[in-house]
């Protein structure tokens, strides 16, 4: 299993996409963990004022099978990491999966405008609360999901009930529902 590590997936003085990013950390992981495919959901966390511009940290998370035994029992070895979206920095740690039990389907990546389009619903519906210092983030836990789960809070705190919410594909909010 590799090391932890953090690389440099596109040149420093380049602008990428989100979409650019996805596929130039994807190489690097599959670099280190041939045959790995992005499988859980996708994330980004940002402070809430750099939301529409789509700038922060892009999580992402990828799985290796290794198929043991004569396919009765195999290995998972998941990578999991964070680009920031202004230097292409990408920070992963890898982890040896296989005792536990996981969904192994594919996932896509949304595409810039599917994420622009949720933080930006996010940063309309965070806005008005006002809250100083303000992170947020939005994430969908897998491809098949349609609503991303959205939290914020202000720096070095707990979410609130009032800023945990959902955006659903056509762009509207609806707060998380209480327990």
């Amino acid at each position: 299993m590799p090391a932890d590590r953090s690389a440099q997936v596109v040149p420093a003085a380049t602008h990428a996409t989100l979409v650019e990013l996805h596929e130039a950390a994807s190489r690097y992981v599959a670099s280190q963990l041939p045959g790995a495919y992005l499988w859980g959901g996708v994330a980004l966390r940002a402070r809430c004022d750099d939301l529409p511009n789509l700038r922060g940290q892009l999580g992402l998370g990828w799985i290796q099978v290794h198929s043991l035994f004569f396919g009765i029992d195999r290995q998972l070895v998941t990578a999991n990491g964070w680009i920031d979206t202004d230097t292409a920095q990408l920070d992963v740690t890898y982890a040896d999966s296989s005792r536990g039990s996981w969904i192994l389907d594919r996932a896509s990546f949304p595409g810039d405008e599917q994420i622009r389009s949720a933080a930006k619903a996010a940063y309309d519906y965070i806005t008005p609360l006002g809250i100083p210092d303000c992170v947020a983030h939005i994430s969908r836990p897998r491809s098949d999901y349609q609503q991303w789960m959205v939290t914020c809070r202000p720096e070095g705190q707990p979410a609130t009930r009032a800023c945990r919410f959902r955006v659903e594909p056509d762009g509207t909010t609806s707060p998380e529902p209480t327990e």
